[in-house]
């Protein structure tokens, strides 16, 4: 099953601080990619372990990247140390506030526009199997506030767990979707609990792209026999990317913070074929026109002030965000897919 495409929508109220708080975000980036530069230099592609080449590389927010020779997966030179991550998601980073203010009405708008589609997918491309989602199992690793178990179980999934490493995050979905559901997992457990798991579907939306050892978790899930689907989300090098990297005055969506590399078509391809595993289903959408809008509406602001004309372009550029953006995500050059996989051995 494929699908292109996704109405702005959903997404133009949750991105409103990318507009108004360029500035403030930019700051923050400078001194992430500034601490980034002091981790050693990163030697070995995060896909496929092959070496990676320093010569064919482009910059972007004073950041080298390289496309790898052999999967075509896209990496930021210095590696995403344990220092890094803990920069940038621990105490003190700033990174739970952007969970801590959510309020009953956020969490039902973020859970109905982003997540229940994504459900939603799902449900779709496992009835084009003629499987019946409810008689599964499903765990969500990474759950975060727990948006993607709240939607499953709107749709009347009943046998729906996670885990998460933000005690922060859990104590904010028991207020949602109750105690017990969501459990805590240290990163020295991961595999030990991919090895054990006992469920029908692993889902990982947006959190692939953040495992410092990608590849051993794979590997753990690969041999666990009892896991039958894989559901993923991951950023792409995309339009938007290759875009952000020549506009050094606005703040970057897809390289920044712990984005420090990003999936191809043939790096997922790679993955596809490394773990025995077929694809089922795929949503390839973006943002990337909504990307170049910010891009240039940020900018224009800065140089000719908040008037009639700007004002004017904006309300019609805004009409032909989805048409110009469908295109973009036909060509699958959108800057994010969504991944249903199946294992071949099953």
């Amino acid at each position: 099953m494929k699908k292109f495409g996704k109405s702005s929508d959903s997404i133009k109220k949750l991105k409103e601080d990318f507009f108004s708080n360029n500035e403030t975000h930019l700051k923050k980036l400078e001194k992430q990619n500034n601490f980034y530069k002091q981790q050693p230099k990163r030697q070995f592609c995060k896909i496929c372990n092959n070496v990676i080449s320093n010569k064919n590389y482009f910059i972007s927010h004073d950041i080298e990247y390289s496309e790898c020779n052999n999967c075509g997966h896209l990496n930021g030179l210095y590696e995403d140390t344990k220092a890094f991550c803990e920069y940038i998601y621990g105490i003190g980073s700033g990174y739970a506030n952007n969970y801590n203010a959510i309020d009953n009405e956020a969490y039902k708008l973020r859970t109905e526009k982003i997540y229940k589609p994504k459900f939603n997918f799902l449900i779709e491309t496992l009835k084009a199997y003629n499987v019946d989602y409810k008689s599964l199992s499903l765990f969500d690793y990474g759950a975060g506030p727990g948006y993607f178990i709240n939607a499953a179980k709107k749709y009347g999934m009943k046998n729906v767990r996670g885990c998460e490493m933000s005690q922060d995050q859990i104590s904010i979905s028991e207020n949602f979707i109750g105690k017990g559901i969501i459990k805590h997992i240290s990163e020295e457990d991961t595999n030990l609990l991919i090895k054990d798991l006992n469920t029908d579907i692993l889902s990982l939306i947006g959190v692939l792209e953040h495992l410092r050892k990608p590849l051993e978790f794979l590997e753990f899930f690969k041999y666990n026999k009892s896991i039958n689907y894989l559901f993923i989300s991951v950023p792409l090098l995309s339009t938007s990317v290759i875009l952000e990297s020549g506009t050094p005055s606005i703040m970057p969506r897809q390289l920044s913070g712990g984005h420090t590399h990003l999936f191809t078509e043939s790096s997922l391809s790679y993955l596809e074929k490394k773990y025995d595993l077929e694809k089922i289903g795929e949503w390839w959408f973006g943002t990337d026109i909504m990307d170049i809008y910010r891009m240039l509406a940020v900018s224009s602001k800065k140089s000719s002030g908040d008037n009639k004309t700007l004002k004017k372009w904006m309300d019609n550029f805004e009409g032909i965000i989805d048409k110009l953006q469908l295109i973009i995500d036909q060509e699958k050059m959108s800057s994010e897919v969504h991944m249903l996989y199946r294992k071949k051995s099953k």
